[in-house]
Order: C-alpha cells, then structure tokens, then sequence
C-alpha cells in the first residue's frame, strides 16, 4: 500500500492507494477501490506504507499526515 500525494484542484490530496502505475505523462493510482488519473506533473510524492507482518497492523512514518 501506499499514500500518494497529489497536487488536484488547488489542494493537495493524499490516497491510500493499493496500486500506482505511470503512463505516458499521466498517474493512474487505485484507491477507496475507484481508478484515478491525475497529470504525473501533479505528482507531490509517493510513500510506502509497510505491512507489519507479526502484529498483522500497518506502520506508517511518524510525520505521516493524511488529510
């Protein structure tokens, strides 16, 4: 999984995301089971999030912010 975030109608936007794929000049993110299309020139930046496989709970970086 990852958190994607997006420059899109003025705001910026972050979507847990189960699949990114770049093509052409375009970003083509899955999340909340919906496909997304932004310009890969909106593209503010892509986080991991790592599955914790003992206590089966995901663990994100300690300055993550979803809005």
């Amino acid at each position: 999984m990852f958190v994607v975030s997006i420059f899109h109608e003025g705001h910026e936007r972050n979507l847990v995301a189960t699949g990114i794929r770049m093509q052409d000049s375009l970003v083509v993110v899955q999340a909340g089971g919906r496909r997304h299309v932004f310009p890969s020139a909106n593209l503010i930046e892509i986080m991991m999030i790592e599955e914790d496989v003992e206590d089966d709970h995901f663990i994100t970086s300690p300055n993550l912010l979803i809005n």
